[in-house]
């Protein structure tokens, strides 16, 4: 009977050394697959990372540029304030003077023309009048 219960012993440890050998088999392969998914979520991870990364930097490029836009802009918009300031001060202090000034030079300049005008109107005027008197004594005499 010791043999018996040897045999069943013997056949016991060889089923429990298949089974130790099988879940050791099958740990090992979901160890390697563990590792692969672990290996395929990191590079996920860094290419999201690296996405966001990029993102980053092209809104804090995009936020730069308009900062700067904006400053410009804010800059332009003093400058043509004061500008404009500028130019309504010298409206309100210059621009009737000016236009002034303009009115009574186009007004001499016309006074000019029309004083020639009538210099030679009454020069021709004259002149008929020479020429209407000297055919009159002409013919007082013949």
């Amino acid at each position: 009977m010791r043999g018996i219960v040897e045999k069943l012993f013997l056949l016991q440890v060889a089923r429990l050394t298949r089974d130790l050998e099988n879940s050791e088999k099958r740990s090992s392969e979901i160890k390697a697959s563990l590792l692969q998914q672990a290996g395929n979520q990191e590079a996920e991870y860094q290419q999201q990372l690296a996405n966001i990364r990029k993102s980053n930097e092209e809104t804090v490029r995009k936020l730069t540029e308009e900062r700067v836009r904006a400053t410009q802009s804010s800059l332009f918009v003093r400058q043509s304030a004061v500008f404009f300031q500028n130019s309504q001060f010298f409206r309100s202090k210059f621009a009737r003077p000016l236009k002034n000034a303009c009115k009574q030079r186009s007004l001499n300049s016309l006074q000019k023309r029309r004083l020639k005008l009538g210099r030679c109107r009454k020069g021709l005027s004259w002149l008929n009048n020479i020429s209407t008197t000297s055919a009159n004594n002409t013919r007082r005499f013949f």
